[in-house]
């Protein structure tokens, strides 16, 4: 039986792809053209319709969907993180409001692997913003930058699909500062103990 060939690595032209967590709208059907269009338009909403070609869904991938992305676009940092619902859309639902969806890098490096796992691509057409316009009456403008986030707790049943967020590109928050240790005998104990002081008369 011949070699297979092994599959090329991603060419200098080769899209982005990045993984939607909890992706908007909510329960949001992927065969329906009405939900991945309202999809669609929140993208283009955070980083306009140009470098956005394509999503990719998989109906055992339950609360994911791929971003496909222009290689050439130029800030990233404005889709990954935390995208808070209540802070992105004009009116959220009470549903909604307390909501988010996270981006990350994903791990697949081509559309091609992503397909031979059994993702499906929706391609994206410019009817989707026809009579549409990045100031709307769903999603604001200018949208709110993302926020750091932690990866997600992934089905450990199926293949991770999410990097960690480039501390170059998404900086965490700082550290809590640790207050220092009490010293026992010292006046911060004493108050502390509620107890007076021990040279008082």
């Amino acid at each position: 039986m011949p070699k297979r060939i092994p599959t090329p690595e991603p060419g200098d032209d080769e899209p982005k792809y990045f993984t939607v967590v909890q992706p908007y709208p909510l329960n949001a059907n992927w065969e329906l053209p009405n939900d991945y269009i309202t999809f669609g338009r929140w993208i283009a909403g955070c980083i306009g319709p140009e470098p956005f070609f394509a999503l990719f869904y998989k109906p055992s991938a339950r609360g994911q969907v791929l971003l496909e992305i222009n290689r050439e676009y130029a800030h990233p940092e404005r889709l990954l993180g935390e995208h808070r619902w209540n802070e992105f859309l004009r009116n959220p639902s009470a549903e909604e409001a307390g909501r988010v969806s996270q981006i990350f890098y994903s791990t697949y490096s081509t559309g091609r692997q992503a397909q031979k796992d059994g993702w499906k691509r929706i391609n994206v057409a410019d009817s989707w913003f026809k009579n549409w316009s990045p100031v709307n009456p769903v999603i604001m403008n200018p949208y709110p930058p993302t926020v750091w986030c932690g990866l997600p707790a992934e089905d450990m049943t199926n293949k991770p699909m999410c990097r960690p967020l480039p501390v170059s590109v998404k900086p965490p928050p700082p550290p809590k500062a640790v207050p220092a240790p009490i010293v026992p005998g010292s006046a911060t104990w004493v108050n502390a103990k509620g107890a007076p002081p021990t040279n008082t008369p």
